[in-house]
């Protein structure tokens, strides 16, 4: 019989973190180096000035050593050399309890007009009843990122600039009145879904005139073939123009292309050229063209070439334009309300199909050319009355408001529950993650 007192048991490995207590200890802090803010030092500026180092140092370094005087009053010396820099850091209220600061460039940041289309996007689907999560905006973010050319390693979208894009934008993650509500999220197809900015106008007579579209297209890696795509094909390479410009033919409107397909200073300026290059009476008549407050809209050559075809750009503030902006005021809502119609008729139709071949569904989203389709199709059927509304709501002519009637497009509970049982309902999404604004007025989209 073997003796037991002899077996050696094998302890069993910790499944949790390893204990570092028996390895290298850190370095203890010896609180040699004192950083201070930039109010702390234009004081002790001012103070050398007025009583002198000697003075200074005998107050400010009552119980140091001879070293660490001697270090103090080389650091006041530097602090003196840079007192201009000094004041102006100190003077402002958000920088004074500052220790350092970077200047605006130096870091690696998305463009302002790439930030400002991702404002108008959250607006935008919040104004949808969409929940916008603090994964949604990442990805999103890293998404025009990468559009812009940035790779993924030069630009993150870490959470402090998450939280300094709620800031700067007047976002936030909580929500006011929608307590104890689940928002139900559909996915679209495996991918996220395809971006198009749509440029409307139309006259103070109920005109409607030629639609702007701007698509998503891939940039080419050579700078020469770049050019010659905006030039001579509105930003499309030679393959994708041959399908865009019978496009633009059949449905007689103007489509762009860009890696973001978010509308920009170039595109500003075909527009103008497109509307008012050619008028008749161009040199004894003025236009106002109400646009709102976007980079892109007023950029020193747009507003230039503006002046010289004799129109008046007028500037809608951007809190104002549910007001101000005759698109936001009429025109956007029933656009919207045709455009969830025809995609609630794709969701019923692949439904059907599915069921027809009895195959799994998988949401598939619409062509470039059923986007064309469906966009200048609701452009073109949008009442007159409802395009003198609003002029008539923001007080630019004179009458009274016409009633226009409209249904609001639902799912039945059928097509509700195919997609529930195919798995096309992807997520539910809690109120507290969901961002919303932190005032009633939102940003529009472009008008």
């Amino acid at each position: 019989m073997a003796d037991n007192a002899d077996t050696v048991i094998a302890r069993r490995k910790s499944p949790g973190r390893p204990a570092f207590k028996y390895g290298r200890k850190a370095v203890p802090k010896l609180f040699k180096n004192k950083t201070v803010d930039y109010k702390h030092r234009l004081e002790a500026i001012i103070k050398v000035s007025e009583i002198g180092m000697c003075s200074f140092l005998d107050t400010y370094c009552a119980n140091s050593t001879a070293t660490e005087r001697e270090s103090t009053r080389k650091k006041v010396h530097g602090w003196v050399a840079r007192r201009q820099h000094f004041e102006a850091m100190a003077n402002r209220a958000c920088t004074s309890r500052q220790k350092t600061a970077r200047l605006r460039g130096i870091g690696t940041t998305l463009p302002q007009e790439a930030e400002e289309q991702l404002t108008r996007w959250v607006h935008g689907m919040r104004k949808d009843g969409i929940p916008v999560t603090y994964a949604m905006l990442r990805l999103m973010t890293l998404e025009t990122a990468i559009d812009v050319g940035l790779t993924e390693a030069e630009f993150k979208t870490g959470w402090h600039w998450i939280r300094g894009f709620k800031q700067r934008n007047n976002l936030t993650f909580r929500t006011k009145t929608r307590a104890k509500e689940n928002t139900v999220w559909v996915k679209r197809g495996g991918k996220s879904k395809d971006r198009a900015t749509a440029m409307l106008m139309a006259d103070s007579t109920g005109a409607k005139h030629t639609l702007f579209l701007v698509l998503k297209t891939t940039k080419s890696t050579v700078k020469e073939v770049v050019q010659e795509n905006l030039k001579k094909r509105q930003g499309f390479g030679k393959k994708v123009w041959r399908e865009v410009l019978p496009l633009q033919r059949a449905h007689r409107c103007q489509i762009y292309g860009n890696p973001t397909a978010w509308w920009n200073a170039g595109i500003s300026l075909a527009f103008l050229k497109f509307h008012f290059a050619s008028r008749a009476d161009r040199a004894t008549k003025k236009v106002m063209l109400i646009w709102d407050d976007f980079s892109a809209h007023f950029t020193e050559e747009v507003v230039a070439y503006a002046e010289s075809l004799n129109v008046v750009l007028e500037r809608v503030p951007p809190r104002f334009t549910w007001i101000c902006q005759p698109a936001d005021v009429a025109w956007i809502r029933p656009l919207k309300v045709m455009l969830r119609a025809h995609w609630l008729d794709e969701l019923k139709r692949q439904v059907r199909l599915s069921k027809a071949t009895g195959s799994k569904l998988v949401l598939r989203g619409p062509s470039r050319s059923t986007i064309v389709s469906w966009v200048t199709g609701v452009w073109g059927d949008l009442p007159v009355a409802t395009i003198l509304n609003g002029f008539r709501k923001c007080q630019l002519v004179s009458g009274p408001v016409e009633e226009v009637a409209g249904d609001v497009p639902v799912l039945d509970d059928d097509t509700l529950g195919d997609l529930l049982t195919n798995m096309a309902i992807e997520d539910t999404i809690h109120p507290d993650e969901d961002i919303d604004c932190c005032d009633e007025a939102e940003t529009s989209e472009q008008n």
